[in-house]
């Protein structure tokens, strides 16, 4: 117990230090997010849609593990522990990898270009006093699942195939011995930098076809001369805001966890209470960490917007405006 209170004491020291340090990008972070939820507070069905979202992921999550695990499965129980795995196993096997990779980027290309829609339309489209449509949410779906379905899969395809290849080389070097060692470790880290950058660039790419309507291959150029032009890059405002949600997530379930764990542990004396607290931790951080990535998402959208208006001299939203503009001064 006493070990567990010094580390707590310890994480309070760095996120005080942390929190004094970066106060500034702090507030303007929270400005940000605050902005994010005002524009999800005029759209909550957004949530439902992503609520859905990750039913969907859950129930395919479950059938391709399923499915998976039975590949190893109909392996000859006779045969000896040695016998590796035939060659059209091994290639079912890379398949079933890459199809998880490709359909989970799929899914989150559809909620990113989705919300894309709805704070594009939010952002140009709305007056002072307007009563919201409804039925915005639904219309920026259907849009994205048809004009738009295409430079989704196309987008998620680039994505889905480094994170393959990330993967598989993180495998190897994993099982690898000798001199191809230090080799390996360059790779991956090469390719953990280009798995970033075309992360990065995919989720900008697939915002800037949601309020546009472009096909990804314009997408892409269009959004890119867009930032080199303005000089102003996306990638510090999103990993402000992205750093201020992730702590909040831990914080809120650390304290979740911690007072669980310490509840089954003094007041009913369990054995188990470590397990009481993980899954007291466990669940409300990935609750927390799903409304996280929605704000998230809003946040990058309402950024591209931003930019447009920088790039056309106009200004749509006043709030964006005092925002990013402090955020770039």
């Amino acid at each position: 117990m006493i070990v567990i209170a010094i580390l707590f004491l310890i994480a309070a020291i760095a996120s005080g230090t942390f929190l004094y340090h970066e106060r500034r990008n702090i507030d303007r972070a929270i400005n940000i997010i605050h902005l994010a939820c005002q524009i999800l507070w005029e759209t909550p069905s957004v949530f439902t849609l992503s609520l859905g979202i990750l039913t969907i992921y859950s129930i395919f999550s479950f059938a391709w593990a399923f499915a998976f695990s039975h590949l190893f499965l109909t392996r000859d129980p006779s045969a000896p522990p040695s016998e590796g795995l035939t060659t059209s196993t091994t290639g079912a096997v890379m398949f079933f990898i890459f199809m998880h990779f490709w359909t989970t980027a799929v899914l989150s290309a559809l909620e990113k270009m989705t919300i894309a829609g709805v704070v594009g339309q939010w952002y140009f489209g709305r007056t002072v006093d307007e009563t919201f449509d409804e039925d915005l949410v639904a219309r920026s779906f259907r849009g994205t699942i048809g004009a738009g379905f295409g430079s989704v899969c196309f987008a998620s395809l680039v994505v889905a195939g480094v994170e393959c290849v990330q993967f598989v080389v993180r495998n190897v070097r994993k099982n690898s011995r000798g001199s191809n060692r230090p080799f390996l470790a360059l790779l991956d880290s090469c390719m953990d930098c280009l798995g970033r950058a075309v992360s990065q660039v995919s989720s900008y790419t697939l915002i800037y076809c949601g309020l546009t309507g472009t096909g990804v291959i314009e997408g892409a150029y269009s959004c890119t001369r867009l930032f080199r032009r303005n000089l102003v890059m996306g990638m510090a405002t999103a990993g402000i805001t992205r750093a201020v949600l992730f702590f909040g997530a831990s914080a809120a379930a650390g304290g979740v966890g911690a007072g669980t764990f310490f509840y089954a542990a003094r007041g009913t004396g369990s054995p188990y209470a470590w397990v009481v607290g993980g899954v007291g931790a466990f669940v409300p951080f990935y609750v927390i960490r799903f409304m996280s990535q929605i704000i998230q998402n809003t946040v990058d959208a309402t950024f591209v917007c931003y930019m447009l208006d920088v790039d056309s001299n106009a200004n749509n939203c006043q709030e964006a405006h005092e925002i990013f503009e402090n955020d770039a001064g």
